[in-house]
């Protein structure tokens, strides 16, 4: 992260060499809320083989909620010429203040690899969520016309998620005495399925564009390409098994914000709100490892010690965030 943040720093002032011939500096501290929306979902999709039936696929899909509350807080640090800002240095972090309100789903298809896959199992379970989110962004000024100005950014964002997943309640398709296929409602609120943890560190680099609208309002746009280098890992406890993976992938993040100062400059001491949403999109493609600590019971042999490796295994997260920040600039 500190490398990072070195050289998004050293191409803001390899955009403007007297950078630091400036005519002032301002700090901002900023209590943050906000509400976000969205999920995290891992698919695995693999081939197998058994010697009664043969090669056959199965297809399994977690979906994870992110409908929580965050707070938190950003520090920031804005350079200024000619009364405009120049440079701009902002950290951030945020939690969650409460558990997801929908549920965690659990998906499975099962079928022949050159036929229509056939879902066999679908579950839902209880979902307690600790997320840790942390932001770093350094901003140089591309231009700035009238009431108008563009930046160039770059900066990292941290998320890790740690997910446990307690009881299910759906269903199961099964093979009755007489060959016919039949399904089997089942549920436990007691049990404690699994435990889910997801790490995302991304890298990003983009656009900033300040409108003023009308004072003392303005508009902040930003854009931003997304690399995603994403781990993750899932311990089944119902099969004893640990399902881990890691890879490099890609993403997309924009955001709109609308600033309101709530009184002209006095004292050195500008108070602000700032309300708006941000949008995250990521997705890695990857490989997964699977191993056994125990004897799956949905299986008719031991299990215990086997390993599982190059499972294709995909991790993707969508996020929506309405926010506000409260805060002051001296």
């Amino acid at each position: 992260m500190t490398r990072i943040a070195a050289i998004a720093l050293l191409s803001v002032c390899l955009i403007s060499p007297d950078l630091f011939a400036d005519d002032g500096f301002t700090f901002s501290i900023n209590p943050v809320i906000g509400r976000i929306f969205g999920h995290t979902s891992y698919v695995m999709d693999a081939q197998t083989y058994d010697s009664v039936i043969g090669t056959y696929r199965m297809k399994s899909k977690l979906e994870f909620p992110l409908d929580i509350s965050m707070a938190g807080a950003t520090v920031g640090f804005t350079q200024y010429r000619a009364e405009r800002k120049y440079l701009s240095v902002e950290l951030g972090f945020a939690m969650n203040v409460n558990d997801p309100g929908g549920a965690m789903k659990d998906h499975d298809w099962i079928g022949p690899t050159d036929r229509s896959l056939i879902k066999w199992s679908y579950t839902e379970s209880e979902d307690d969520l600790k997320a840790l989110i942390l932001t770093a962004e350094v901003a140089g000024r591309l231009y700035s016309r009238r009431n108008s100005e563009a930046f160039i950014f770059a900066g990292f964002k941290y998320q890790k998620l740690k997910q446990d997943v307690f009881g299910y309640e759906g269903w199961q398709l099964y093979s009755g005495e007489g060959g016919e296929i039949d399904t089997l409602f089942i549920a436990d609120d007691t049990v404690k399925a699994m435990y889910y943890e997801v790490t995302y560190k991304t890298p990003l680099i983009g656009l900033k564009y300040c409108q003023g609208i009308t004072s003392p309002f303005s508009a902040n746009l930003t854009a931003a390409y997304v690399m995603v280098l994403a781990s993750d890992v899932d311990d089944h406890f119902l099969r004893y098994k640990i399902s881990t993976a890691d890879g490099i992938g890609y993403g997309f993040y924009s955001d709109l914000y609308i600033r309101y100062i709530m009184s002209p400059k006095s004292n050195g001491i500008k108070p602000f709100i700032t309300v708006g949403g941000e949008f995250l999109t990521m997705k890695v493609a990857t490989d997964q490892t699977q191993k056994w600590y125990g004897d799956d019971p949905i299986s008719e042999e031991d299990d215990t010690g086997q390993v599982t490796s190059n499972i294709p295994h995909e991790i993707s997260s969508t996020q929506f965030m309405l926010g506000l920040k409260l805060g002051i600039e001296f």
